[in-house]
């Protein structure tokens, strides 16, 4: 065990009874502090009175910020030629949801995010 000494730039406080001045503090001090801390939770507990609780900081909520539009992938994309700046030239196979499915001439098929394509423009119709 070591004493806990109060740091000036941390705003953590600390219960007196856990802060000591030096070793010689502790050693005459420290013997029963948790004892003692137990004991002063207990009475606090059975007094009915509720520990002091820290105000929470303001934490935004959902509602004060403007919901992001839901990205649909068009149906009418099935057959399209593609170009991937990676992968090359390709046709749209396939959607499910917002993944898309490439047949690549080079590269194979590729399921791939229509929303990450379409923000990084990864993906040009051709």
């Amino acid at each position: 065990m070591f004493p806990i000494r109060p740091v000036p730039e941390n705003d953590v406080k600390k219960p007196p009874m856990f802060v000591f001045r030096d070793m010689d503090d502790y050693r005459t001090r420290g013997a029963n502090v948790d004892a003692e801390y137990h004991k002063m939770m207990t009475e606090k507990k059975n007094s009915g009175k509720q520990p002091e609780l820290k105000p929470t900081p303001d934490v935004p909520t959902a509602s004060s910020h403007p919901l992001k539009p839901k990205i649909t992938v068009p149906p009418d994309l099935i057959g399209r030629k593609v170009k991937h700046k990676s992968f090359g030239e390709g046709v749209i196979t396939d959607i499910a949801g917002i993944v898309i499915t490439v047949s690549f001439a080079n590269a194979g098929e590729k399921k791939l995010s229509y929303k990450v394509c379409v923000k990084n423009k990864l993906l040009e119709f051709i």
